[in-house]
């Protein structure tokens, strides 16, 4: 079932069409059989605090997220990144790249999950 995620400090729908991936298989998947990702898509991986993009075949906008939903690291990372993490990370959200710019994403901005 796909999520509906809003940024609730700012109020901005951030994606409309989000996936889960929280199983084995669907987190070490990811996004590797794509090709790109839509606008107001995403995959929000839980729990995670550590990814990767080698292998694929795009950019993404990766934001790390705590326990309560904040934002503790926004990157942007191209195809090939072997590794990035953040001990505080609980989940990564997956975005398509330029994304977290054109939704006014910040650091501390708190996200809420809500299936559709």
């Amino acid at each position: 079932m796909p999520l509906r995620i809003v940024n609730r400090t700012s109020g901005i729908l951030v994606a409309d069409r989000a996936e889960i991936a929280n199983t084995n298989t669907k987190r070490i998947r990811g996004l590797l059989e794509r090709s790109y990702i839509r606008a107001r898509e995403g995959l929000w991986i839980v729990p995670c605090s550590s990814v990767h993009t080698v292998g694929m075949k795009f950019p993404i906008d990766v934001l790390f997220i705590d326990h309560t939903g904040q934002v503790v690291l926004i990157a942007t990372l191209k195809p090939g990144c072997k590794h990035l993490s953040h001990e505080r990370a609980y989940s990564v959200l997956e975005l398509a790249p330029g994304e977290a710019a054109a939704r006014g994403i910040e650091l501390g901005d708190v996200l809420a999950f809500q299936r559709r």
